[in-house]
């Protein structure tokens, strides 16, 4: 018998051998009552390690990824729906051929809420998957991806928001890649999915530079649950502060890690009551980028909509929460509810205010850190950057137009599409009925929101000039220049790399110290030369602020 199938027939001896634990499908349990089998799961490993490092990388674009899953169960999508409908995370095994390696016992489960739910109920056979790859064996995807996530672009007939949004994300901020791939199950072809990569310990290695060792909390409500009584009343994943008892907080946050009650409860206490501390327990730049984000691409099934939800926080081990966005399907006007009551109309989402909630004490992220004039100032260079990096100049439409193209063809051949064939054609441009819902078309949406933003006031503050960044090494030191108006407030970002915060320095234009010349618009700062170092500028006048680079604030420039 080959060595796979001598593994599946293991792990259905021990799934038999071990009924009475709940969870029998991972390793650690099955080897409650197999140790002496562990060899037997090692043994197989190597047979895919070439293979894997052959394959190309699972998020590239060259080509749609085709994922093929084998249930072992007849009655597998009766077992999936029993075990999402209960709640339960337990996952059914199966095992899973990409680019031709086949990955025996992978987990699988449905994932999401209104993307299941709703196409449950209306006998949708397209439903969004979550396969885990290392649940029996130490499997991960070129690139060293363990996890896929499949998401059936719900409420989204272009199939493109999720994507687009990501793409955008990612150059600001740390966010999933996504692109798309195709799904079949027992040699059925099942449809065209948003692929989307996991915030798991291998996205926080690679995207915050963490061991991925720190807290992790998926901001999500348990929807329908109940507070207890003693517990003040909150507004969902808002992070607003309801005492020290972390009892008031189980039902409104998702614990990913083995600990972290007392860390968010403290992060919640620090935004109501020690707004002088922020930076000691929040990554306030990337905050802000969220937020401007959420703002520009009209994302309101979000912290910044009604349902506040749908953000990670993820704690570094030297004690600073991250905000990192999640499930963009409804991104781009998707969503029409900011919280103020009724349905937002298509006018409205175009000229969604860039300080919505300014006011809100139950959205402190944004009532609390736009109140500060600095962090403000930033705010709205995060908002210019994002509006005119990609809606002003028309960079989205342009991008919708070849993802268009490229994914039309698969559209067309995809059984169990959610939406006609006509709708997919016709979103991009009009508004569009979907899962009862009406959909804002992509250009129409795109189209008043860069006008209206061009127009805004706020853009209308001119922010100081700011120009030729540069860093000269003399020997142990580095000397720091910044070209800008002479009167400007101009500051020095530094950190030894992420996820450490950037400490901001002051520079000079006064000719003093390491400054030649007094007010020639040339501000320096000498420093201690160290190589790997990060760094950015902003330069500030008394109505604005410059990035530099524009992107700044989690990325930045590096000496080498």
């Amino acid at each position: 018998m080959p060595i796979h199938s001598q593994i599946i027939s293991l792990v259905r001896c021990l799934r038999a051998s071990c009924s009475e634990v709940q969870a029998p499908y991972t390793l650690s349990k099955i080897c409650e009552r197999g140790r002496c089998f562990i060899g037997l799961f090692f043994i197989s490993l190597p047979i895919f390690s070439s293979a894997q490092n052959e394959a190309p990388e699972f998020f590239e674009w060259d080509a749609i990824p085709e994922i093929h899953l084998s249930f072992y169960d007849a009655d597998w999508h009766e077992r999936l729906d029993s075990m999402k409908q209960s709640g339960s995370e337990q996952r059914l095994l199966a095992s899973l051929t990409y680019d031709e390696v086949t990955y025996d016992s992978v987990g699988v489960r449905y994932k999401g809420n209104s993307s299941f739910h709703a196409t449950t109920r209306d006998e949708e056979r397209k439903l969004p998957f979550n396969i885990k790859l290392d649940e029996v064996l130490d499997h991960t995807l070129p690139g060293g991806y363990d996890k896929i996530k499949l998401s059936n672009v719900f409420r989204d007939p272009t199939f493109l928001r999720e994507v687009i949004s990501y793409e955008v994300a990612r150059r600001y901020m740390p966010a999933p890649r996504a692109n798309f791939a195709k799904l079949s199950i027992n040699g059925e072809y099942l449809g065209l999915y948003n692929n989307t990569e996991s915030i798991d310990k291998s996205f926080l290695r690679s995207g915050i530079g963490d061991r991925g060792k720190g807290v992790l909390f998926k901001c999500d409500p348990t929807w329908g649950a109940k507070q207890p009584e003693r517990c003040p009343e909150g507004d969902k994943a808002s992070l607003m502060y309801l005492g020290r008892d972390p009892n008031c907080y189980f039902s409104l946050y998702e614990k990913k890690s083995d600990r972290g009650w007392t860390a968010l409860v403290e992060l919640t206490r620090v935004l109501h009551t020690e707004r002088e501390r922020i930076e000691d327990v929040l990554n306030v730049e990337l905050t802000l980028w969220m937020l401007a984000f959420n703002t520009i691409m009209v994302n309101l099934d979000s912290y910044s909509g009604r349902l506040c939800h749908n953000y990670y926080l993820y704690q570094d081990t030297a004690g600073i929460f991250h905000p990192l966005v999640w499930d963009m399907n409804l991104s781009l006007g998707g969503f029409r509810y900011d919280g103020g009551g009724k349905a937002l109309s298509n006018e409205e989402l175009t000229e969604l205010s860039p300080f919505l909630h300014f006011n809100n004490t139950k959205r402190p992220l944004i009532s609390v850190l736009l109140k500060n004039p600095n962090y403000r100032k930033r705010y709205v260079a995060c908002l210019r950057t994002l509006a005119e990096d990609h809606l002003i100049n028309g960079q989205i439409a342009s991008r919708i137009e070849e993802l268009h193209e490229f994914i039309a063809p698969e559209v067309a051949k995809d059984p169990n599409r959610l939406y006609p064939l006509e709708d997919f054609e016709k979103n991009i441009s009009e508004t569009t009925a979907a899962g009862g819902a009406y959909i804002i078309g992509l250009m129409e949406l795109l189209e008043g929101r860069s006008a209206y933003l061009a127009a805004h006031p706020l853009f209308q503050k001119a922010p100081p000039s700011a120009s030729n960044p540069a860093a000269t090494i003399d020997g142990e030191q580095v000397t720091f220049l910044l070209n800008s108006d002479p009167s400007a407030q101009v500051k020095l970002y530094i950190r030894r790399g992420a996820p450490e915060r950037y400490i901001p320095n002051s520079m000079r234009d006064d000719g003093k110290k390491d400054d030649q010349t007094a007010g020639d618009g040339i501000f320096t700062l000498t420093l201690p030369y160290r190589s790997g170092l990060e760094y950015y500028f902003t330069a500030e006048n008394e109505d604005a602020m410059t990035l530099i680079p524009r992107h700044a604030g989690w990325f930045g420039l590096k000496l080498e």
